[in-house]
């Protein structure tokens, strides 16, 4: 019987992590471990994962003396686990009612498929308005093979989310993990790496909630200019490594690279040595909000989101428990 992992870092987000764990551990297919490592948190992680370990035995914990940051702490937990598959579950995301089950189910029935992805929610922790993306998908659990996955993907609707997916653990080692020097572009670029080199299972439904808020990890990173810059020029010296051709290909071909905006554009578009990472779908995706806004290039638009349905529309899931617990 194929066994699943659960892996969360967890820095000051005592607020978040006991509805965190409760959705985990309520799901219809439970994990067989669940490691939560506190990364010298100040804000009373540890003595609530303590309290938590009481009540779910299945929970292994553990604390770092100094911190160690996210990504450290991902590649530790990936280098434990021995489970088939895994999840890596952020401390302030919610999976919904499930999950585990269905992903398991399509990987077990498809196992070339290196991951499992499903629509995916976004929850805003100031207004409290969600959205659910994927709905351009296909609209029944399936397998996508590579090609199928290129055709989304230059459709500009392969909407695919790490908190909405489940991975098979070789598949992720075999592409090298989570690459530190990517730091919040990292599951990003497994996703589509892996979606490009052997496709996906898809579900056709939300599996995931994700919180959006001032003091996530990608939220704090991307305001980080410098750093955000160094990640962003990893990323093209990875797909620029000759090992990474066919992915490099999929990602020029679909302009998959323009959901990373104008700071990725200028380091692309000022050294003809990655200009191989541009096309003209690249382009006009980069320039289709101002395609808009001029009310131009219409025929341009229509070319690029093709079919008629939104990529992403307002949702009502009842998620009052996503309320940060008050200290």
């Amino acid at each position: 019987m194929s066994s699943l992992s659960v892996l969360t870092p967890v820095y000051n987000h005592a607020r978040y992590l006991e509805a965190m764990v409760e959705a985990i551990l309520t799901q219809s297919r439970l994990p067989d471990e669940f490691l939560l490592v506190d990364d010298a948190s100040s804000d009373g992680t540890w003595p609530l994962i303590e309290a938590l370990r009481q009540r779910y035995p299945l929970i292994q914990g553990s604390r770092n003396p100094t911190n160690r940051g996210v990504l450290a702490n991902a590649t530790s937990l990936l280098s434990q686990t021995r489970s088939d598959y895994l999840y890596s579950a952020s401390s302030d995301d919610l999976v919904l009612p499930g999950f585990f089950e269905q992903a398991m189910s399509l990987l077990e029935a498809h196992p070339y498929a290196p991951l499992c992805c499903g629509q995916a929610v976004w929850w805003d922790e100031e207004t409290e308005e969600q959205y659910v993306g994927g709905l351009q998908m296909p609209q029944h659990n399936t397998y996508l093979s590579p090609e199928e996955c290129l055709v989304y993907a230059r459709r500009g609707c392969l909407d695919l989310a790490g908190h909405a997916s489940l991975f098979r653990t070789d598949a992720l080692l075999k592409i090298g993990g989570y690459r530190e020097k990517l730091r919040w572009h990292c599951d990003w670029l497994a996703l589509y790496e892996l979606a490009f080199r052997h496709g996906i299972c898809w579900v056709a439904q939300p599996l995931a909630v994700m919180r959006t808020h001032a003091s996530s990890y990608s939220g704090t990173g991307t305001r980080q200019k410098a750093q955000h810059d160094e990640s962003l020029v990893a990323l093209i010296d990875y797909l620029l490594l000759p090992s990474s051709r066919p992915v490099r290909e999929a990602f020029a071909q679909s302009g998959l690279l323009a959901l990373l905006g104008y700071p990725m554009a200028r380091h692309l578009l000022t050294d003809p040595r990655r200009w191989r990472l541009l096309s003209g779908r690249y382009l006009g995706f980069l320039l289709e909000p101002l395609l808009r806004t001029f009310k131009m290039g219409r025929g341009i638009v229509r070319t690029l989101r093709e079919g008629g349905a939104p990529r992403t529309a307002p949702s009502a899931f009842d998620l009052s428990r996503m309320r940060p617990k008050k200290k």
